[in-house]
């Protein structure tokens, strides 16, 4: 259906920035817009209602990496890539807590803890307490000294092999971050339009700016910001720029209340692929990308879905069920999406001139999403905020 007079004129006429996504680095990048061009005219766009990415479905955790998964990215990096990932995390959890408050985002202090377990576990747990006065010391730089301990009281409460202990980490209330947000973009007189979606762009229109394509008509916008993760190659590859990202879901569970909590907080298993939480007396669960079930699960036929996500569920729910000795009932399930590749750091670049991309979070939306945001604006404008 075509847009009527109205809405293509008076409700989406031309403006000066459009940035398509409305998650974390999409509204960080609205704010940054504002901030440096108080007169321009802004509008975030996100074809769902709420966000299907991984924003209003991620797992509520502020983090920046458990022992074995920095060991990984050490591995993958180096030393000095590694240590600017870790501060473009730690940097985008203090601007999140900064900009919208600690109460705004519902943080608690909770700290963290890598649980082990099983045979591999005791692997890993074993290299981790060789290796984790040398990780401490690399960085001290960045996080301060410390970072992580051995736990053995919270391998116990976990009925595990062993664990390690960061008092820097903590949880979030992801619907109070959104709603934080959503408040910041109505006072600085951000536009925000949800349920339409972008299908491509056309630069140059009328000599200057970029088209911007949907089902229903075509919008004008001086300069386009394209805040999408996972989803930016359909937006991209059009244009020429293939990037190194690629979809991948993320399940996620929530057990009933509990009657009792082995431990409150945020908790890290497998190189950090499993992860789970406390959340209003229940746990929540989610991760095991590593099972494989993402393995062109885009592509998959309905019933090959469906068959994936049971038994996703239920490997999730075995390895819960083992921490707390008895099988939880499931009250929530959900499916997210998280932007991977085989390279680490965030992709931050131009597709043009007016075209600008921030995209490939690795799963860590929630740390280094706000960061990201604001750094894709200094690259589309120059000069750091």
């Amino acid at each position: 259906m075509a847009f009527s007079y109205w809405e293509r004129e008076g409700l989406l006429g031309r403006v000066d920035h459009v940035v398509v996504g409305a998650g974390i680095v999409g509204m960080s990048c609205a704010l940054a817009l504002r901030e440096r061009l108080p007169g321009a005219t802004i509008r975030v766009i996100d074809r769902s209602a709420l966000g299907d990415g991984g924003t209003t479905r991620n797992a509520g955790f502020a983090c920046f990496g458990s022992p074995s998964e920095l060991f990984e990215d050490l591995e993958a990096l180096g030393k000095d890539a590694f240590l600017e990932l870790v501060e473009r995390r730690w940097s985008g959890l203090q601007r999140l807590k900064q900009r919208l408050g600690e109460d705004g985002i519902g943080f608690q202090p909770t700290g963290s803890w890598e649980i082990f377990t099983g045979l591999e576990g005791v692997k890993s747990s074993a290299r981790v307490s060789r290796c984790l006065g040398a990780l401490n010391l690399l960085l001290e730089p960045v996080l301060g000294p410390d970072v992580f301990r051995p736990a053995p009281e919270a391998a116990r409460a976990w009925l595990a092999v062993d664990a390690v202990h960061s008092p820097l980490e903590g949880i979030i209330d992801t619907a109070k971050m959104v709603r934080s947000f959503w408040r910041l973009l109505d006072e600085a007189g951000i536009e925000r339009v949800n349920g339409l979606e972008v299908t491509g762009f056309e630069e140059g229109c009328n000599g200057k700016g970029v088209r911007i394509s949907t089902p229903h008509g075509s919008l004008d916008a001086g300069q386009a910001w394209i805040c999408t993760n996972a989803m930016a190659t359909e937006l991209l590859d059009d244009l020429g720029k293939v990037l190194l990202v690629k979809p991948s879901p993320n399940r996620v569970l929530v057990t009933e209340k509990l009657s009792s909590l082995p431990m409150e907080g945020a908790f890290h298993s497998e190189r950090g692929y499993i992860y789970y939480r406390t959340v209003d007396g229940r746990i929540l669960i989610g991760g095991g990308r590593h099972w494989g079930h993402d393995k062109d699960w885009v592509y998959s036929s309905d019933g090959k879905q469906a068959l994936s996500i049971m038994v996703w569920d239920n490997q999730l729910i075995d390895f819960i069920s083992d921490r707390l000795g008895y099988k939880p009932t499931i009250e929530h399930r959900w499916m997210g999406w998280i932007g991977v590749g085989k390279k680490r750091m965030p992709l931050i670049g131009s597709a043009s001139d007016r075209i600008h991309y921030a995209v490939r979070l690795g799963g860590m939306g929630v740390a280094i999403g706000m960061e990201v945001g604001v750094s894709l604006v200094e690259h589309g404008l120059g000069a750091k905020m």
